[in-house]
């Protein structure tokens, strides 16, 4: 069979997720892309990180070495069972709209393969990369709790409708904790993401992920999985 890839039902030959993410390896996971740091600045979140001239970017080789022709080897570690973990959202569960949903995040420190044999010191919510992916319906309330148990400050700020305390402007003293109640909503995807600045560093050390917003009604299922890729 061809690497990389799986047999549709019309017989067709297509890319597999797990090629895809293996392919981007967890490079992918840790190196947020360029779009969402530059769309994070005109969003009224600026940090004092210069943009990259694109030109030059473009003009620049960029060597090919893994077995899918991207820059980077997939890690020796990301078997099935890690990638599930990280691309796979948790399903729709049966509580009502308006729910409480009680989430703990412990800030830690770890060193995370980003590709074969390369190793970076993760700053990580949970100790993953990207954190938890977080899901609840409109209108539920998340109360979550954030133990900072690193030597930096951070926090935990949300894309998406909360009141201006809960937004995630106040640095988190190590060994400290708080406590964030954010409504969920409007439905769909939102990140969330450390707010200490500089911002983008703590982004592309490991401080992000999403929180999926489910309609008070359901939904067609769907086939979802969450990808952040460089």
């Amino acid at each position: 069979m061809t690497q990389g890839k799986e047999p549709g039902a019309d017989g067709k030959l297509t890319l597999s997720r797990r090629a895809l993410v293996s392919g981007a390896g967890l490079g992918g996971a840790v190196l947020v892309g360029a779009g969402w740091l530059a769309g994070h600045s005109r969003s009224g979140h600026a940090d004092p990180v210069a943009p990259a001239d694109m030109g030059m970017l473009m003009a620049m080789p960029m060597p090919a070495s893994g077995p899918y022709g991207g820059m980077f080897d997939p890690p020796d570690a990301l078997d099935a069972k890690a990638l599930d973990a990280i691309t796979l959202p948790p399903p729709p569960d049966d509580l009502p709209p308006g729910s409480l949903r009680e989430i703990t995040f412990d800030v830690v420190e770890r060193p995370i393969e980003v590709s074969k044999g390369v190793m970076v010191d993760a700053w990580s919510y949970n100790g993953q990369v990207p954190g938890p992916t977080l899901r609840a319906k409109e209108g539920d309330l998340l109360r979550i709790t954030l133990n900072n148990r690193t030597q930096h400050a951070h926090n935990l700020h949300f894309h998406g409708q909360h009141s201006p305390q809960m937004d995630g402007w106040e640095p988190i003293p190590p060994g400290e904790s708080t406590v964030y109640e954010i409504s969920a909503g409007p439905f769909g995807l939102h990140p969330y993401h450390c707010h200490v600045m500089p911002i983008a560093m703590h982004i592309s050390r490991g401080m992000h992920g999403v929180l999926i917003v489910d309609p008070p009604t359901p939904r067609p299922p769907a086939h979802e999985v969450v990808l952040i890729l460089c």
